[in-house]
């Protein structure tokens, strides 16, 4: 089990939290406790906020949630067509997905969105959402703006180049802290997960070859050039790909964009109001009040979101 660290302020993910506790439901890989999928995600997603409060009685919890669309939609629609190129979608991959539920997305995101209000009254957390932000630039501008202990919880490498001495991520779904990530990988190999193109590899007659970097190639790259690992790459393309993936965007004045977070939350106090409703009875929460009961199951859930993962795990690398 992963030392989660004392935090003034827990940035939860909230999109990766409910994805992650509904895999293993599309996965198939455990039988559900409840007899519908909104009943069983449900209590899923309320079990985990108590214990997120349960670890943290007196921090501040901020559920950051995705709002399309993106400004980023926006500034790469802008790229493409001032160059005159063929647009590509943000994310524009993951609409391909096929949907796996027997609950319809529309069900789906009327669950999430009663979830998110009730499961923040439960536990007493601020719910950030706003049109154009996803959670991660929400955790960006809290990040570099806060001077206290932050802690993030996702899924999502990107947090990772934040990381310092007062800001730790932790990655629920392999029961991890993570380590300081090298942003520049990603902007030099580019992300073929949000279909944004990296930085084309240059023949030797200097014209683009076919292929981008990749994120293997941008490592070794970066690993034998630590100085000069620029030079020959194309500026605009590597502007584009700094100014999508670097938390928080590089053009936003993050005092400024903290200003308009504080305005566009929502706080809620704390109340006993929804746990018997979703399942977390006062026996399990008495349970769950205990740390070696509350890892217990913790960990449980975690194998179950492993097992799910691991064909896809095992078809990135």
């Amino acid at each position: 089990m992963a030392v989660l660290p004392d935090a003034d302020i827990i940035v939860v993910d909230w999109r990766f939290l409910l994805q992650n506790l509904s895999h293993s439901i599309r996965s198939a890989s455990i039988a559900c406790s409840y007899p519908t999928e909104p009943e069983e995600i449900s209590h899923r997603v309320m079990k985990r906020l108590f214990c997120i409060r349960a670890d943290a009685p007196y921090a501040k919890i901020v559920l950051a949630v995705d709002t399309k669309p993106y400004w980023r939609d926006a500034f790469i629609q802008k790229w493409y067509s001032d160059r005159g190129l063929e647009p590509v979608v943000y994310k524009g991959n993951r609409a391909k997905l096929s949907w796996q539920f027997v609950t319809s997305p529309d069900e789906m995101e009327q669950l999430y969105r009663i979830l998110l209000k009730h499961g923040a009254k439960s536990i007493g957390a601020m719910v950030v959402q706003d049109q154009g932000l996803e959670a991660d630039d929400i955790f960006g501008i809290i990040a570099k703006t806060y001077n206290g202990t932050v802690l993030g919880i996702t899924g999502d490498s990107d947090w990772a180049a934040l990381i310092s001495d007062r800001v730790f991520v932790y990655n629920f779904a392999i029961d991890e802290m993570m380590t300081w990530k090298d942003v520049r990988i990603k902007y030099v190999g580019g992300d073929p997960g949000d279909n944004v193109p990296g930085i084309p590899k240059l023949k030797k007659d200097g014209t683009p070859a076919a292929n981008n970097w990749g994120q293997l190639g941008a490592s070794k790259l970066l690993a034998e050039h630590p100085d000069d690992w620029h030079v020959g790459l194309d500026a605009d393309h590597l502007e584009r790909n700094y100014q999508i993936v670097t938390l928080p965007c590089p053009d936003w004045d993050a005092k400024q964009a903290m200003l308009g977070l504080n305005e566009i939350t929502t706080v809620y106090n704390q109340t006993d109001e929804f746990w018997s409703r979703y399942g977390v009875t006062l026996p399990v929460r008495k349970a769950l009040d205990s740390k070696a009961a509350r890892d217990a199951w913790v960990a449980k859930l975690r194998i179950h979101i492993l097992e799910a993962n691991k064909p896809s795990l095992q078809k990135e690398e």
